[in-house]
C-alpha cells in the first residue's frame, strides 16, 4: 500500500505545494487520529532513511473519509492511502507532492483461523484481493 500526501488544485493554486518534507509546517496540514486516540504518523523516506512525523494540523478527524472530504474541499493537505486516492488522483481532483520522499509500500493484512489447509473460499478470496490491490497500487503511480 503507497502513501501520497495530497492537495486539492484550489489549494496548491492558492498555497502551493510543499517541496520538502520540512516545508509541511507552513501549510495546512490534516491529520487523523486511529482509533487508540493518537494522531497518526506522516511516514516518509528520506536519503534511504525512514522517517515518521505529526505535522501541526489546523484539522484532525477520527474518519479517514472526512480526511479525504477535507482535502477535496481545499482544507488543507494530508498523506493518504493510495487505495483511497488514487482514482481521485487519476481523475485530477487530487495532486500529489513530495513523492521523492515517499515511504516504502505497506503490507495488507488478513486475518483467519490457523489451519493445516486453507478453505478454497479463503484461498480464492485472499488471491483476487491481491491482485485487485496490488492493480490498484499500481495504477495510482505518479
Amino acid at each position: 500500500m503507497q502513501l501520497h500526501v495530497c492537495a486539492s488544485a484550489a489549494y496548491a493554486r492558492e498555497l502551493g505545494l510543499p517541496r520538502t518534507v520540512d516545508e509541511l509546517s507552513g501549510h495546512r496540514c490534516i491529520n487523523v487520529r486511529t482509533a487508540s486516540g493518537r494522531v497518526a504518523e506522516w511516514e516518509f523516506k528520506t536519503g534511504g532513511v525512514s522517517q515518521k512525523t505529526v505535522p501541526r494540523a489546523l484539522l484532525t478527524f477520527n474518519d479517514p473519509d472526512l480526511v479525504l472530504q477535507s482535502v477535496l474541499d481545499g482544507e488543507g493537505i494530508a498523506q493518504l492511502p493510495a487505495y483511497q486516492a488514487s482514482v481521485l488522483l487519476r481523475e485530477r481532483r487530487l495532486l500529489a507532492c513530495l513523492a521523492q520522499y515517499a515511504p516504502d509500500d505497506r503490507g495488507h493484512y488478513a486475518c483467519y483461523r490457523m489451519c493445516k489447509q486453507l478453505p478454497p473460499h479463503v484461498s480464492v478470496l485472499l488471491d483476487y484481493m491481491t491482485v485487485r490491490i496490488r492493480a490498484l497500487d499500481l495504477s495510482s503511480s505518479i
